[in-house]
């Protein structure tokens, strides 16, 4: 619901991940969320995304948990970590969210942004 809310208003939404997960291809799919698994460098994956989608990095929210995000988290204009991020990429974050991966943090955000996207556009 949350992503389906947050995609409402217009914000584009990606999933990057270092793995490959059946179960997490078929969740994006059904949300029609594009989703790159398998990508070994996210940072060059959000490069090319980012040029894709005609965006600036100061224009981009990544989520990140673990080292290897560290690199997105620096280009991206809104660095998130999940509570339990590891205490190396903690720092990195502008924002670091009350829900921990896996426990309601993707929600957390998604509402975040919803509300301030809502506030925005009333304004």
């Amino acid at each position: 619901m949350g992503i389906n809310r947050l995609a409402s208003t217009g914000m584009e939404i990606l999933v990057l991940s270092t793995e490959t997960n059946p179960v997490v291809g078929q969740r994006c799919k059904k949300l029609g969320i594009p989703c790159v698994q398998g990508c070994r460098d996210k940072l060059a994956s959000l490069r090319l995304e980012a040029v894709r989608r005609k965006r600036d990095f100061s224009e981009i929210c990544f989520v990140g948990n673990d080292i290897n995000d560290a690199g997105c988290l620096k280009a991206a204009g809104f660095p998130v970590c999940v509570r339990d991020a590891m205490p190396e990429v903690l720092p990195l974050a502008r924002l670091v969210l009350r829900c921990p991966g896996g426990g309601g943090a993707v929600r957390e955000l998604c509402d975040l942004l919803y509300h301030q996207m809502r506030k925005r556009k009333s304004k």
